[in-house]
């Protein structure tokens, strides 16, 4: 499910108040529902379809791919633009005219964001080999497991800083990051999302980036073109925040606590007729094993085969449940659905549906 949360909270740090459920019910359908502008629809599906490949990657599991390479980054810049549609692309020149940004490939303009003028397109292939270099997880500069995770918090800022592309760097330097972690297996297999700190924390985020582009303040700020000071405080800012969502995620994920939530929700559903009540059952048993076959869903609710199907039809229903046929054996494993986080996962998204 953090997918798509992680897409959301991304999208939420641009762009505001772009609704979870709409997301949802727009991939299921391949369509964005009123309210929900397409372009921005097509945007976060893109995010999030990135970041399931990159979970499901053998090569990022095994190392094979360095995040840090202008290889990775100018590839992931490729393939998020080449989801979206012309409009989405269009960028406008210092000349006023409109033109398709080029997917993967570095701006051939200078670019000026709030108070940061961002290097000249001239020096981007100079900066970017540095950037590779400094932050190579493979040189015995960074051999150190503490350094290389501090890395991630620099190079987000570095990245963000060198802006090397026409328009969506924000974005980019977020799924940056999401590989970074994913590389050093710190995303717990996709237990958390750090957008969604770092959106939750949006005014900071952004004050702190802006913040460590400043210039030196002194002889002892640094020996480069920028404040030392201000990336270590970003860094901490940023290393802080993974910490409290992981700390949140393990809270949320408490057995005890979910196994009541699973079982008040179930209950709820089944007071409204939409479950049976061994739905339930069925659903804390997924969440303690992680995989139910039908031959063991039969014994632990004591349904005939007919009413079995018809309780893991509903849960399927609700996006709660996924079947596999694995020769003869049928087997059942949990999914868990933006729609029902308010009731299973509290926090975890704003805007609570209701039931």
């Amino acid at each position: 499910m953090l997918g798509p949360v992680n897409a959301y909270y991304s999208n939420l740090i641009e762009v505001p108040g772009n609704g979870i459920q709409k997301l949802k019910h727009g991939e299921e359908k391949n369509t964005a529902l009123p309210g929900m502008n397409r372009s921005i629809h097509e945007e976060v599906k893109a995010y999030n379809a990135i970041s399931k490949r990159f979970r499901s990657s053998p090569d990022m599991s095994e190392k094979l791919i360095m995040p840090y390479s202008t290889r990775f980054i100018q590839q992931l810049h490729a393939e998020f633009y080449t989801q979206l549609p012309e409009e989405v692309r269009l960028n406008k020149g210092k000349d006023g005219h409109w033109k398709i940004a080029p997917s993967g490939t570095f701006r051939a303009e200078g670019l000026e964001i709030g108070n940061h003028l961002a290097p000249p397109p001239e020096r981007l292939s100079s900066y970017m080999e540095r950037f590779e270099e400094f932050y190579n997880p493979t040189s015995n500069l960074n051999r150190s497991k503490i350094k290389r995770i501090i890395s991630i918090a620099a190079s987000h800022h570095r990245l963000a800083w060198i802006h090397p592309f026409s328009n969506g760097n924000g974005r980019i330097v977020r799924l940056f990051s999401e590989a970074c972690l994913l590389n050093e297996k710190l995303d717990a297999s996709g237990l958390w999302s750090m957008s969604r700190g770092l959106a939750s924390n949006k005014e900071e985020y952004l004050t702190r980036l802006a913040k460590a582009d400043s210039p030196p303040s002194g002889d002892f700020d640094g020996r480069g073109k920028l404040s030392k000071q201000m990336l270590i405080e970003f860094c901490i800012f940023f290393l802080q925040t993974a910490i409290s969502e992981i700390d949140f995620m393990y809270a949320t994920l408490d057995l005890h606590g979910l196994l009541n939530r699973i079982q008040k929700f179930g209950h709820m559903m089944a007071a409204k007729g939409d479950l049976r009540p061994e739905a339930t059952i069925v659903l804390c048993e997924l969440f303690l094993k992680g995989q139910l076959s039908k031959v063991d869903a039969m014994k632990i609710t004591d349904l005939s085969d007919k009413t079995l199907k018809i309780t893991i039809d509903a849960l399927q229903e609700m996006g709660l449940l996924t079947s596999k046929k694995e020769g003869v054996k049928m087997s059942y494993y949990p999914q868990y659905t933006a729609k029902y986080s308010s009731a299973l996962f509290p926090e975890l998204l704003p805007n609570p549906t209701h039931f």
